[in-house]
């Protein structure tokens, strides 16, 4: 008899793998932590109940760690502005589009 032990990574384990190196190595730069948060503002809003405290988790260390790395309370509010592009195209500095009836006007 032949036993198979298979070994599986957990749901917090993927999450590990997927942000903890990446955090900390780019919490300084601003680019990197605004796109963490946008993905695990995005995996928040699909991600069941049972599985939110892993991303609740890698939000408040990366949170403490922007604090640490920058001096600056609107730094800190600026690096920590959800973001997909990570350049700076958050809510932060864009202004919402103009209303239809204004477009082409310009």
């Amino acid at each position: 008899m032949v036993r198979l032990i298979e070994r599986t990574v957990s749901w917090e384990g993927y999450v590990r793998l997927a942000f903890d190196e990446i955090r900390l190595a780019g919490v300084s730069e601003p680019q990197v932590t605004r796109k963490m948060c946008a993905a695990l503002a995005d995996l928040k809003s699909v991600a069941p109940p049972d599985r939110q405290e892993p991303l609740d988790r890698q939000l408040r260390l990366l949170n403490a760690a922007v604090r640490r790395a920058h001096d600056d309370e609107e730094d800190v509010l600026a690096a920590l502005t959800p973001d997909t592009e990570g350049i700076g195209s958050g809510v932060d500095v864009t202004a919402a589009p103009p209303p239809r009836s204004a477009r082409g006007r310009y």
